[in-house]
């Protein structure tokens, strides 16, 4: 018979569990994260159903029946946050600071003027080629729909 050409590893009991632990809280960490993803899409879906009922509303009353076509009562649906208090709160986030120019000013001592200026320019070109007011203010939108936000720089 020939040998196989990798050597079988045996691992001690202690070191099987600790395997089976993190395997275990690799398992956890998954459902928490899909859990929380899951909520994510239920406040888009409820977000997206409240403002197409609005759009189809015509002077105070529903144009279409209330059920959509998977049989949902749209009246049963809560909203998380109203959807006109986001639209209000992203437009109050967009004027204080978006509404200045430049958005990320630099500021330094009077020796170092012209280095600023350099790096101001830097900054502005930046912001257009990568359109920051616009991911900012999605960054916003979201921030207040889901109540939780993280930005960064690509």
């Amino acid at each position: 018979m020939a040998q196989s050409a990798t050597p079988r590893i045996r691992i001690s009991a202690e070191s099987q569990q600790a395997l089976k632990k993190l395997a275990n809280l690799i398992l956890q960490n998954h459902a928490q994260q899909t859990d929380f993803v899951n909520k994510l899409t239920q406040i888009d879906i409820a977000y997206a159903r409240y403002k197409q009922k609005q759009q189809n509303m015509s002077n105070g009353e529903d144009i279409d029946s209330n059920a959509t076509e998977c049989g949902l009562n749209l009246d049963d649906i809560t909203v998380p946050v109203v959807v006109s208090q986001v639209d209000a709160y992203v437009g109050y986030l967009a004027d204080i600071y978006l509404s200045g120019y430049p958005i990320f000013p630099v500021v330094s001592p009077p020796a170092f003027r012209q280095e600023a200026e350099a790096l101001q320019s830097i900054i502005d070109d930046h912001a257009v080629r990568g359109r920051y007011v616009r991911q900012l203010l999605m960054n916003f939108y979201d921030a207040v729909k889901y109540n939780l936000t993280v930005a960064e720089q690509e």
